[in-house]
């Protein structure tokens, strides 16, 4: 994570773990590595009944980044940002973006 975006007070007290790579949180949860964005940015897979959910985070914040190929403005490393793109393409489900006002019901 961002060193210099660590506030001490807003994490003290919480009891949490640092997670490196693909990490499975339970049979339904799963932590995947999607770096370029940042070094070590992080999806979230969803395995539900009928289909999974797929969190994409900041690696495709708006659905034309996935569709289209297209890496965000501020990034690491732009070759680890297309593979990431490439992996997230090749999963089957419902792929959920964070800045797609779209999809998004406030």
């Amino acid at each position: 994570f961002m060193q210099a975006a660590y506030i001490e007070e807003f994490f003290d007290g919480l009891d949490f773990i640092t997670i490196r790579g693909n990490y499975g949180i339970s049979d339904a949860v799963e932590i995947i590595s999607t770096p370029g964005h940042t070094p070590g940015h992080q999806s979230v897979v969803v395995h539900g009944d009928r289909t999974d959910y797929i969190y994409c985070g900041d690696i495709a914040p708006l659905r034309e980044n996935l569709e289209k190929r297209n890496i965000v403005g501020v990034l690491f490393n732009p070759v680890e940002a297309l593979e990431s793109l490439d992996l997230l393409r090749s999963l089957k489900g419902v792929h959920i973006f964070p800045h797609d006002n779209e999809q998004l019901h406030l």
